[in-house]
């Protein structure tokens, strides 16, 4: 006859002596208990690295580089409304088909904000797949009340970003 458990003694780090009834379960019924659950444990670790490593690489593949197109010296923010200075990012084309040509991308939204993911990112990942370098603009907003920039100051961020990416 086998040994029932004769104390609450955790039998592995995972085990809890609540879920082994000694009167029900054997010692090799517990055993089994923690060695079915740090399997799981594992399971769910190695899973969750996989995870990990794959988003990190999908990730990679679409890493650009963000490029400021005025020298830290000029002064082009309105102190209280930018959060930050007019800049392009980078998106290198596909290895395996570069063309060497280049695009430059100004997303729309009204000078009152960029749409950047579906008429900025999507469009750059798009052009990379047929071999071209793209060009996100990121160039100087106004709102509402007029209390931003005006033209020419989005124009001249386009011109600078067109010679930057030449």
């Amino acid at each position: 006859m086998m040994n029932k458990i004769q104390s609450y003694e955790p039998l592995a780090a995972s085990f809890q002596p609540d879920e082994c009834n000694r009167e029900l379960l054997s010692t090799n019924d517990c055993k089994r208990i923690c060695t079915d659950r740090a399997s799981s444990l594992k399971l769910i670790a190695s899973s969750l690295f996989f995870i990990l490593v794959l988003t990190l690489t999908t990730t990679m593949a679409y890493a650009q580089e963000k490029i400021f197109i005025y020298p830290s010296t000029e002064k082009v923010t309105i102190e209280g409304f930018d959060t930050e200075v007019p800049f392009i990012e980078y998106y290198k084309a596909n290895p395996d088909s570069v063309n060497g040509s280049a695009i430059l991308i100004c997303p729309g939204g009204g000078y009152g904000h960029l749409a950047v993911q579906h008429e900025g990112a999507d469009i750059a990942k798009f052009y990379n797949q047929y071999g071209f370098d793209a060009f996100v603009l990121h160039y100087r907003l106004n709102n509402g009340a007029q209390e931003g920039h005006r033209y020419p100051a989005q124009h001249n961020d386009a011109t600078r970003a067109k010679h930057l990416s030449k």
